[in-house]
């Protein structure tokens, strides 16, 4: 919700929480890493969800997959759920996310899941999040996230595991 102060726990250099309570846009210190969840979702028809960021959101307009950050109370798995449900409308439970790979710079830690979902699902849009989605093949997905209008610095995370999506799309919808 944009108009609610949103409180992340600091992670300290393994991943773990510190106890130290920030509000969304403080700075971080040396040392110090915030933990942010990215949701690639494949719908039964094996097409995989993009998302248009609200204007109001940096860098607004853009496209994406769902994600955001992980706020104080929660884990990287808790926190999927809540940013695929407050996104999209989509209700999953934990059990069905699978965890790809954690990626680490100098701020962050990246934890990134894949959903396949093989029931239909309703879209019902956050509307202070998102504006827009498309559902693409996978062929089309990963071009997609290399052109201007995809956040380049979540197209360069999904690229990084981008064999174990192939690998897990191939398997489930190749049988």
């Amino acid at each position: 919700m944009l108009n609610e102060v949103e409180e992340f726990e600091i992670l300290d250099q393994f991943g773990n929480k510190t106890g130290k309570i920030v509000n969304r846009g403080i700075p971080l210190q040396d040392g110090e890493y915030m933990g942010i969840v990215t949701i690639i979702l494949i719908n039964k028809d094996g097409k995989i969800l993009v998302t248009k960021r609200h204007p109001n959101k940096a860098p607004g307009l853009m496209w994406e997959v769902t994600g955001g950050g992980i706020l104080a109370h929660e884990n990287s798995d808790s926190a999927a759920v809540r940013e695929l449900k407050e996104e999209t409308g989509i209700a999953i439970e934990q059990s069905e996310l699978i965890k790809l790979r954690t990626i680490i710079n100098s701020m962050f830690y990246f934890y990134q899941y894949l959903v396949i979902l093989d029931r239909d699902v309703n879209l019902k849009l956050g509307e202070e999040e998102v504006i827009d989605y498309n559902f693409l093949s996978i062929e089309d997905f990963f071009n997609f996230i290399k052109s201007p209008k995809f956040i380049s610095y979540i197209g360069e995370r999904i690229t990084d595991v981008k064999s174990e999506i192939e690998t897990i799309y191939n398997e489930h919808f190749r049988r």
